[in-house]
C-alpha cells in the first residue's frame, strides 16, 4: 500500500469517530496518525476562530482565525540534516474551496510567523493553506553555515512542504486540490520565482511581490552603498531624508500629470540633488559635500548595477529603515548573507568587502546554493497553463524594483514577448513600499486576478489598488484597516493609470491605463 492509499484508507476509517465526536474533527485528529514520506505529523487539531493563533510579531501577538479548521502541524525531513517545520490549515465545516494556496516567507524566515499572516487571508477565503520555516530556526545563527539549511532556504522547504500538504488534504478531503497557488512577498517573492521555474508541476499559479530575484546583484549593490555611507561625514540622517524627498517629490510628483505626492514612475524624472548642496556659511537645510557625494551614490548605483530608482528617501519603510543609520535592514542581511552564507566568517566586516574582487565569489556563491532566482524560463510552467502575477513598488527601498522589470524583460527574451505575456504579467505600483506601506495604494486583490486568469482565462490589465487609514500590514491580511482613503487601478506594465483631470482623484474610475 502506498502512503496515499494508507492516508486515504486513514481517513475513511475516522469518518465514524468515537461516540459524539463529529466527522470533521475525527478525520481531524485521525491525521496525527498518517504516514508521511520523509516526515511526521506532530499534532492535528480542530480549532476556532476564537481560539486564534499566536503571530510572532509585537502587535498584533495573536489574531482570530476566520473559520473553523484543521491546523496540522509536521516536520519534514527530506535530506539527512534537514529539519523544516510547516502548518497546514484544513477548512472544516464543507468550507473548503477545492484548492490550495502555499504562502511563501519573508526575510530569512527561521519561524512561521510571515506564512501564517498569508495563510490566514486565504483560508478566509476556503482555501487550505499551507506555510513553512524555510528549514531553520530564526534563533539559531548558526544555520547560515550549514549546507543542507541553505538548500532549504533557497527552494527545498516549499517544494517538501508542499508535496506534504498535497498528500494530507487528499486524506482529509477524501480528493486531491484541483488547483495549488503560491504567493509570497519579498524572500517569499524569490521563493515564488523559484517555485515557477524550478519546480513547474507543483502550482498552477504563482504570485511574486516585490522579489529579490538577483539575490546576488542586490548584495554587491548594498555592501558597496553601506561604504559609501561610511566615508567620514556621509551618513545622512533622518533631516537629510526629508529634505531629498521633498526636493525628489518636487521634481517629479507632476510628471504623470497629476501633483499627488506618488511618484508613478521614477524613471520618467531626471533627479540632481546637487541643488540642495550646501552654499558658503549654511549649516542647515543642505546637504554637506560628504553627503551629497553619498547621496548620488545611491541613486547612480556601482558601477555594472542600477542604482536606486524609488521616491522612498522619507517614506514609511524607506530609506530610514533599510538603507541608512547602523540598524539599517540591509546591514543585517549582508551580515547574514557574504559573512554567513558565504565566507563562514561571523567576524566579516562590511569594511572588508571590495566589490571587483569580491563580486564574482558572490555571483558564483549564491548561483550555486540555489538563493539567485534560476534562469529566467517560464516554458515548462507555461507548458501546464501556469499563470503568474509580479508585482513590485516603486517606492521600495528594500528591493530594487528594475530588478522584477529586467526579469520580467529577461523571460520575454527567452521565451518570445507574446508567450511571456501569455504567462506573466507584471504590475509596477506607484507608491508602494516593500510589500506594504508607503505613500500609494497598499491593497490588491493579486489573487482574485491570479484566479480569474488561471481559473476564467480573464488575463488582467489592472488591479485595483486601495488606501486605507489603518495599518497597511491589516490590509494585506484582510483585516479591518479603516475607511478607505483612494483608489486607482494598478496598470499591467508598462501602462500607467492616467488621472482624467476632471473628475475625484481619489476614485478610481477616473483614471485609465495608458502606455
Amino acid at each position: 500500500m502506498d502512503a496515499l492509499s494508507g492516508f486515504l484508507g486513514l481517513g475513511l476509517l475516522a469518518l465514524a469517530g468515537p461516540a459524539g465526536q463529529p466527522a470533521d474533527e475525527a478525520r481531524c485528529a485521525a491525521l496525527t496518525q498518517a504516514p508521511i514520506v520523509n516526515g511526521r505529523i506532530t499534532s492535528a487539531r480542530p480549532v476556532t476562530p476564537e481560539d486564534g493563533f499566536e503571530t510572532g510579531l509585537a502587535f498584533p501577538s495573536k489574531l482570530p482565525l476566520p473559520r473553523r479548521l484543521c491546523r496540522v502541524a509536521m516536520t519534514l525531513s527530506p535530506v539527512t540534516g534537514s529539519t523544516i517545520r510547516a502548518e497546514l490549515w484544513l477548512p472544516m465545516d464543507s468550507g473548503w474551496n477545492g484548492k490550495l494556496l502555499a504562502a511563501g516567507n519573508g526575510g530569512f524566515g527561521g519561524s512561521l510567523s510571515d506564512p501564517m499572516l498569508t495563510m490566514r487571508a486565504a483560508v478566509a477565503r476556503g482555501y487550505a493553506a499551507v506555510g513553512n520555516d524555510m528549514g531553520h530556526d530564526a534563533a539559531d545563527p548558526t544555520w547560515f553555515a550549514r549546507d543542507t539549511a541553505v538548500t532549504d532556504f533557497a527552494w527545498r522547504a516549499d517544494h517538501a512542504s508542499t508535496a506534504a500538504a498535497k498528500t494530507i488534504l487528499a486524506t482529509y478531503y477524501g480528493a486531491a486540490a484541483r488547483l495549488t497557488y503560491f504567493h509570497g512577498c519579498s524572500s517569499g517573492g524569490r521563493e515564488a520565482l523559484a517555485a515557477a521555474t524550478r519546480f513547474p508541476a507543483d502550482y498552477d499559479g504563482v504570485i511574486a511581490g516585490a522579489p529579490p530575484a538577483d539575490y546576488s546583484g542586490l548584495l554587491l549593490a548594498a555592501a558597496w552603498t553601506q561604504q559609501q555611507l561610511a566615508r567620514p561625514g556621509a551618513m545622512l540622517d533622518e533631516a537629510d531624508l526629508q529634505l531629498l524627498g521633498k526636493a525628489r517629490l518636487a521634481a517629479c510628483d507632476a510628471k504623470d500629470g497629476q501633483s499627488d505626492g506618488i511618484i508613478a514612475d521614477p524613471r520618467r524624472c531626471r533627479f540632481e540633488p546637487r541643488a540642495l548642496a550646501c552654499r558658503p556659511g549654511q549649516s542647515s537645510g543642505c546637504l554637506t559635500p560628504a553627503k551629497l557625494k553619498a547621496a548620488r551614490a545611491i541613486y547612480r548605483g556601482p558601477p555594472g548595477l542600477a542604482g536606486t530608482p524609488t521616491g522612498a528617501e522619507a517614506t514609511p519603510d524607506g530609506w530610514a529603515a533599510w538603507i541608512v543609520g547602523p540598524n539599517a535592514r540591509h546591514r543585517y542581511f549582508l551580515q547574514g548573507t557574504i559573512g554567513g552564507m558565504m565566507l563562514r566568517d561571523p567576524a566579516w566586516r562590511i569594511a572588508d568587502f571590495d566589490l571587483v574582487r569580491d563580486a564574482p565569489k558572490v555571483r558564483a556563491t549564491f548561483r550555486a546554493n540555489g538563493v539567485d532566482a534560476p534562469p529566467a524560463d517560464l516554458s515548462a510552467f507555461r507548458r501546464r497553463g501556469g499563470r503568474l502575477i509580479l508585482y513590485h513598488g516603486w517606492a521600495d527601498a528594500g528591493v530594487n524594483p528594475l530588478g522584477s522589470i529586467r526579469w520580467r524583460d529577461a523571460v520575454a527574451q527567452r521565451m518570445g514577448r507574446r508567450a511571456a505575456d501569455e504567462t506573466l504579467a507584471l504590475f509596477m505600483v506607484p507608491g508602494l513600499g516593500h510589500c506594504a506601506g508607503g505613500v500609494g495604494p497598499h491593497h490588491l486583490d493579486m489573487l482574485g486576478a491570479l484566479e480569474l486568469w488561471r481559473e476564467a482565462g480573464q488575463a488582467p490589465s489592472e488591479v485595483l489598488g486601495t488606501r486605507f487609514s489603518g495599518s497597511p500590514l491589516a490590509a494585506a491580511m484582510e483585516l479591518p484597516a479603516g475607511r478607505k482613503i483612494s483608489a486607482r487601478p494598478v496598470c499591467r506594465y508598462p501602462a500607467v493609470a492616467r488621472w482624467d483631470g476632471r473628475g475625484d482623484p481619489d476614485q478610481a474610475e477616473h483614471y485609465r491605463c495608458r502606455r
